[in-house]
């Protein structure tokens, strides 16, 4: 009997160190590996990169609500800058590419986008250093501001005699409240960062920028279907080569309400795009005003980076066309 007792012992033994085993093996890990899905699963829900649009998609409410701009109707315009209580001022300055080249000379007036008033405005988060005459010097993007006629000089070194709006850099020192600026670009600008990381940039190839534009007969036409030929927004010929540039972009213009094809960077022709080969092409229809049909010409972006003369990355959407390898 006791021969019994030592042997039925033993059984059990082996068989508990069997199952313990066995959950080493499977079951801890198992478990272990459904707790930290859930758990990326519950961190992913809160990102606002997983927000419609994606990570390299941002639309402008994620990143600037405190400080957004509004139209002459009163609509919130959340890519553009405005301080509450404070007139924004731009003092008489050049305008400048991502390679530090003179644009156009503004005129000195107020900046912002406010109800009844619009002179230019600032794109939220849209900070940057260039160099300038050799020295490092920090920017902002201004976007369709006045220049003052005559002033302007195309991206081949031309002079333009009229006048009307440009978009590039203008010295951060041009711009009063300064201060207040700095920081807010600075605070918008991470968080654009956080929502779009920048080091995901994988497989690149290299891209020199050319001078392309639409033919003809679509240079009116819209990104936006049935927009009536009255409408100056969302043509497409503004994502083409235009006065020797070619911008890049945060976001997607697309037909919906919510991502708008914001001008993130501006590029002179010969910069160096490097494209991410990994984020696939995209191709946004173009329409005939009044059409909400699709023509046979579209707009092909692709996710990159241009590097300015400062060396800092600018990471962005581009016009394919006016790419060459």
């Amino acid at each position: 009997m006791r021969v019994f007792h030592i042997k039925l012992a033993e059984t059990r033994r082996i068989a508990f160190a069997s199952l313990v085993r066995r959950l080493f093996l499977y079951a801890i890990p198992a478990l272990s590996l459904f707790v930290l899905s859930s758990a990326l699963a519950d961190k992913t829900k809160t990102r606002p990169q997983d927000a419609p649009g994606g990570f390299r998609n941002p639309w402008p409410a994620l990143y600037n609500k405190e400080w957004a701009g509004k139209g002459s109707k009163g609509q919130v315009i959340y890519n553009k800058l405005l301080i509450p209580g404070k007139t924004m001022r731009i003092q008489e300055t050049w305008l400048y590419d991502n390679q530090g080249n003179p644009m156009a000379k503004t005129q000195a007036s107020s900046v912002g986008y406010v109800a009844g008033e619009r002179d230019g405005g600032i794109n939220a988060g849209c900070i940057t250093n260039l160099l300038i005459d050799g020295v490092k010097t920090e920017c902002v993007l201004m976007f369709a501001i006045d220049i003052q006629r005559g002033s302007g000089i195309s991206g081949e070194g031309k002079k333009e005699r009229g006048g009307g709006r440009r978009s590039g850099w203008a010295p951060l020192e041009s711009l009063e409240p300064r201060d207040e600026l700095l920081k807010i670009q600075h605070t918008i600008k991470s968080r654009i960062d956080k929502i779009r990381p920048n080091q995901r940039q994988g497989n690149v190839k290299e891209y020199t920028v050319i001078d392309y534009s639409l033919p003809e007969e679509a240079a009116e036409w819209y990104v936006t279907p049935g927009r009536s030929a009255k409408k100056s927004q969302g043509k497409a010929k503004y994502y083409f080569t235009r006065r020797g540039r070619l911008y890049g972009l945060i976001n997607i213009p697309e037909s919906g309400k919510q991502r708008f094809g914001v001008t993130y960077d501006v590029a002179p022709v010969g910069a160096k795009f490097y494209r991410d080969m990994a984020e696939p092409e995209v191709k946004v229809p173009i329409y005939a005003p009044d059409s909400t049909k699709p023509s046979q010409y579209t707009l092909p972006l692709v996710y990159g980076a241009f590097i300015n003369n400062a060396g800092e990355k600018r990471f962005c959407w581009t016009n394919s066309d006016c790419l060459k390898d």
